[in-house]
């Protein structure tokens, strides 16, 4: 324990694998025949762990539990974060037929097998099969649409208000959605949550004064609310005439409630 903090400790590389040795054999005595496959994911698997890293695991099955509380792994064991989420192939595969709301980041994960290296291969071929146009990304990207709407509309009301306290935080919700959009627009996902800003930057499709936006957070400027204001409005608007540019009119919505909602805008 450090400084009264037990929940928080530094952990090598050879002690998180200490850790998946450990798990395995207890992954094996709870699920049995019904176990396919193990496999750790995301910082882990890339080999870009650090002191503070958290252990990431896919785990497919033949069967998933009913409850869905018992559908996943959450332990803080030794200081250190496990979290392994319980797959079966099937649903696994059905997901990715269609973009998943977090592609954004799940897009460019890839896995260390640590058990049952041929089920992946299969995995792995069926996924390549797996196919999606330039029209696909542009309709996922809309799907965002509203609460890109809210997000920004929080900030401009913040600016209205003159709150200097609550506008970093809004400000950085409006940039997530907006990053997310962004990374289907470009069909590029990010690698890790701590890379969205500096690989945002180098997309190639961004809206006019994108750069200028993420600038106010890494150089923590928000608290010019004219500013900010500013550089909101024109970036919004610039989104929507990327859309407009592919087809896609993103709020062209009838008030009308007998109509259903627009759950995706297809380009026309």
């Amino acid at each position: 324990m450090v400084n009264g903090i037990s929940g928080i400790k530094e952990h090598t590389r050879e002690e998180r694998w200490i850790v998946v040795e450990k798990l395995i054999p207890l992954w094996k005595k709870k699920f049995g025949e019904n176990l396919l496959g193990i496999a750790v994911s995301a910082s882990v698997a890339r080999g870009e762990d650090l002191a503070y890293s958290d252990l990431e695991l896919d785990v497919f099955l033949r069967e998933k539990p009913e409850k869905r509380e018992e559908q996943y792994l959450q332990r803080v064991f030794d200081g250190m974060l496990i979290e392994a989420i319980y797959h079966t192939p099937e649903e696994f595969l059905r997901e990715r037929e269609t973009i998943p709301p977090h592609w954004h980041l799940s897009a460019s994960d890839r896995w260390l097998v640590v058990y049952n290296q041929e089920f992946f291969d299969d995995l792995l071929m069926k996924l390549q099969k797996i196919q999606h146009s330039r029209n696909d990304f542009l309709e996922a990207a809309t799907r965002g649409r509203y609460e890109l709407q809210e997000s920004f509309c929080k900030v401009l009301n913040a600016i209205e208000m003159k709150n200097h306290k609550g506008i970093s935080l809004l400000l950085m919700d409006a940039v997530l959605h907006l990053l997310q959009i962004l990374s289907l627009i470009n069909q590029q996902p990010f690698t890790t949550f701590s890379q969205l800003i500096s690989q945002a930057g180098e997309f190639k499709i961004k809206p006019d004064r994108f750069n200028d936006l993420l600038d106010l957070l890494v150089n923590g400027t928000y608290q010019d609310l004219e500013k900010v204001r500013e550089i909101c409005l024109v970036v919004f608007g610039s989104l929507e005439n990327i859309f407009r540019q592919n087809g896609i009119d993103l709020y062209k919505d009838k008030l009308d409630p007998n109509l259903p909602n627009r759950t995706v805008v297809w380009p026309i």
